[in-house]
């Protein structure tokens, strides 16, 4: 025996079905949008983090000599708001992100290590601040002292010294270790024009000074290039991350428009379906509508039925 279903059960199921595509193409559309929004929150921090080591990254570097003190609590400001969007971009991780935990635990260690590297060049600043102001002392009593001695000796040290690769004051700006060591080796010359000691006290005291703004130069340069290499790989990670979630962003797009097409498909099909069933089954009903009336017309009300007659449709009745 044959499921019999009635004609308001079958329009319930037809309004089910295309209830049901709704709600699953709402359903698609709004996992699908929240996916790619969550991917555009992840540029966008990403993007916030590149823009902020751009901001770090020029922070002072290669501004020693407008360096009056270090804004500490601008630095700070900075630096915490870096390690702010880090940790936003660590905790968004689970959300599938293709920004992995470990790369974003690497970029927070090198990030303290480029904290660290900026509060030593902050120092080192300061430093060559110092010994400038000290070189300058120096060398104003190096040639008063000199110009204290008689004119041969006096002459004799100026020929010296201006002989020398670089003078004084362009040593200490432009500190090298080859004009230093020619320092040390213009001291036996010096030492043989005059025996005042306060002299060679004054001599030894200048080259120790811009030994020193050498060697504070160089840990200046130092830590400069590990900036600037740092930061270029912040902006390698920053730009790779960019780079991936774009990509991921593009496969949700092409995931979600064809859960859309084939949603739509679906319920193309289905409407097929249903339009063919129901033209099925009135051409059906309006054939055995036909027979019944010509049956009438003739009298004949013992007519053939036909099998598989609807329980929802109206049949003659049997008289006899």
């Amino acid at each position: 025996m044959k499921l019999r279903i009635t004609i308001s059960k079958k329009i319930f199921l037809l309004f089910a079905s295309f209830t049901l595509l709704t709600v699953v193409l709402a359903a698609t559309v709004f996992t699908g949008l929240n996916g790619l929004r969550r991917t555009g929150r992840e540029m966008r921090l990403v993007q916030d983090f590149k823009l902020q080591i751009t901001e770090l990254s020029s922070f002072q570097i290669g501004k020693k000599e407008e360096l009056k003190s270090p804004d500490r609590a601008r630095f700070e400001t900075e630096f915490s708001r870096a390690g702010e969007l880090l940790e936003q971009m660590q905790g968004r991780e689970k959300d599938a992100s293709p920004l992995s935990k470990k790369q974003i635990s690497r970029v927070r260690e090198h990030l303290t290590y480029y904290r660290r590297a900026f509060e030593e060049l902050f120092e080192k600043y300061k430093q060559d601040l110092i010994l400038q102001g000290k070189q300058e002392e120096l060398i104003e009593t190096f040639y008063g002292r000199v110009n204290g001695l008689p004119v041969e000796q006096g002459f004799a040290l100026y020929k010296i010294i201006h002989s020398l690769p670089v003078v004084f004051e362009n040593v200490s700006r432009q500190p090298d270790g080859v004009n230093i060591g020619a320092l040390k080796t213009a001291r036996r010359d010096v030492a043989g024009i005059t025996t005042d000691p306060e002299i060679m006290k004054m001599y030894d005291s200048l080259v120790a000074n811009i030994e020193a703004l050498y060697l504070n130069v160089l840990g200046i340069r130092d830590r400069e290039d590990f900036l600037s290499d740092t930061a270029r790989q912040f902006f390698d990670f920053a730009s790779k991350s960019v780079a991936d979630l774009a990509r991921e962003n593009g496969k949700k797009q092409e995931k979600l428009r064809r859960s859309i097409i084939g949603i739509c498909l679906a319920a193309i099909v289905l409407t097929l379906i249903f339009w063919w069933e129901v033209s099925r089954y009135f051409q059906a009903f309006l054939k055995r509508q036909k027979s019944a009336i010509e049956a009438i017309e003739k009298a004949d009300y013992d007519y053939d039925l036909g099998p598989d007659i609807p329980h929802d449709e109206l049949v003659p009745c049997n008289l006899n």
